[in-house]
């Protein structure tokens, strides 16, 4: 038998009892007839249907004399022998006013409910905001409350962060929220809840007060998580939806929610899931539910999700394409740098060849004109072919010099055109994919090296020629030799 039973039985009532439960009390009063006759040992097998977590006060009242008042299981016997007293001067007639309140205390968040039906009709009758202010503080703190029915032959019923149930199992700490960065809600800080919070994962087989008001908790933040700007002031849901067109309006938190609580909840479960990006999918449904809905947004169709699976896809396949367009020009700018890092290489070396033949050309000319004009091999190079072919050596060293700091110029524009391109992809592209797209710039890197190289050992090629043409003029000329020098 459950406490309410238990109480009549031992205080048989005059009057109806008037039973009030909520979430952290329980009141039962009425008036009895006459003192009844108590033993230590009945009052403690009742007293034991209340928790020693709960705090309780059973007060007797004859009439105007001082209230007979039990707040400790310990003090039963001073209790049973002060109704014994007053029994000694009652009058037939006389009025008792019985009641027992039970203050609740939540140890781990856990609550007892002595009076279901009573329970449920607090839950009816307690306006959605009232009831969130009430739960508000313990799910916060602890991500869960349980309350524990102690009733005969309850079947239990739950959400992720809430039980009902007859024993104590075992609850996980449940913490979820709506994303503040996709949504503005005004009364965030005080309810940051997703509405995963108030999804019945077990639902009983007859809907109830309890799972009513679940259900309307569900559809208000399944729409806080949706739309762009909410807020609850006063039991009333304040939002904006902004999609292909604009929604703004005013709407009391009542009974209609539950129409629409299992499509809103799919919305959101879909839109929040792990697969896909969360700003992507919360605009197309903004879109999409821009379409759908009329003036009241609680008039939704149930087939809105598939329409808006089907946008998902066609938006995705637009997007692989823009995405697979996007990695192909990245691919050709890629390709355009090593390109342009093999023509930078060939100009060097370009420049080198045309330098020296221009300079060998000359050379065997002035050796052939001299051996023809004079029909020996002595004393080939005369002052005046010797100044000019220094000079050519010289012009030669010049642009040795000139092409080495162009190349120079070239690779370090080719590094600033790489890492132009890795700025201007990154607002189309997530830094991952970018990074992955080119390989860690492993390839990149690769190209600068091969500059660097080529770079390094056309330089040694170009001095050591220059050192051997110059070693060749100190031995074919009568102007300037080995002798004249050292």
């Amino acid at each position: 038998m459950d406490l309410t039973g238990r109480t009549t039985q031992l205080f048989p009532p005059l009057t109806d009892p008037v039973i009030d439960e909520r979430i952290t009390t329980f009141l039962i009063r009425y008036d009895i007839s006459q003192i009844p006759n108590l033993d230590s040992t009945l009052l403690g097998r009742y007293l034991s249907l209340i928790p020693d977590d709960d705090d309780f006060e059973l007060v007797l009242k004859i009439e105007e004399n001082p209230a007979i008042l039990l707040s400790s299981k310990n003090e039963i016997d001073k209790f049973i022998a002060a109704t014994k007293k007053e029994d000694q001067y009652f009058e037939q007639g006389e009025n008792i006013k019985f009641s027992l309140l039970i203050n609740k205390h939540s140890n781990d968040n856990v609550l007892n409910v002595y009076n279901l039906s009573q329970f449920q009709m607090f839950w009816r009758n307690i306006k959605s905001i009232d009831l969130l202010k009430a739960l508000s503080p313990m799910l916060r703190n602890c991500q869960k409350i349980h309350f524990v029915i102690r009733e005969p032959n309850f079947i239990s019923f739950r959400t992720k962060g809430i039980h009902f149930s007859s024993d104590m199992q075992e609850m996980q700490a449940f913490d979820e929220g709506i994303s503040n960065e996709e949504v503005h809600f005004g009364n965030y800080q005080d309810y940051p809840f997703a509405p995963s919070w108030f999804q019945l994962i077990k639902r009983p087989e007859e809907n109830n007060p309890i799972t009513d008001k679940l259900d309307i908790l569900k559809a208000l933040f399944s729409i806080i998580s949706i739309f762009d700007i909410t807020s609850i002031v006063d039991n009333k849901l304040h939002y904006k939806l902004t999609g292909y067109k604009t929604f703004e309006g005013v709407m009391e938190i009542n009974k209609d929610f539950i129409k629409c609580s299992s499509t809103y909840y799919s919305l959101y479960d879909w839109g929040y899931s792990s697969k896909g990006n969360l700003t992507d999918k919360l605009g197309l449904i903004r879109n999409i539910l821009s379409i759908y809905l009329n003036n009241n947004i609680l008039e939704l169709d149930k087939n809105i999700l598939i329409s808006i699976k089907s946008s998902y896809k066609t938006y995705l396949k637009e997007n692989v394409g823009r995405y697979l367009e996007i990695r192909s020009k990245v691919f050709n700018e890629l390709s355009w740098i090593s390109q342009k890092s093999s023509e930078v290489v060939e100009k060097y070396l370009g420049n080198y060849q045309r330098s020296i033949l221009t300079y060998v050309s000359f050379f065997v000319s002035v050796f052939i004109l001299r051996i023809l004009s004079t029909g020996n091999f002595v004393d080939v190079f005369s002052k005046d072919a010797t100044i000019l072919s220094f000079s050519f050596l010289a012009i030669s060293a010049i642009f040795l010099i000139f092409s080495f700091w162009n190349l120079r110029m070239e690779k370090k524009r080719l590094n600033r055109k790489y890492n132009n391109i890795k700025s201007r992809y990154r607002d189309l592209l997530v830094e991952k994919d970018i990074d992955q797209i080119l390989d860690d710039d492993k390839e990149f890197k690769y190209e600068m090296s091969f500059v660097e190289n080529r770079l390094i050992i056309y330089t040694i090629l170009w001095i050591v020629t220059l050192l051997v043409l110059f070693s060749a003029i100190l031995t074919v000329s009568s102007y300037v030799n080995w002798e004249t020098l050292f």
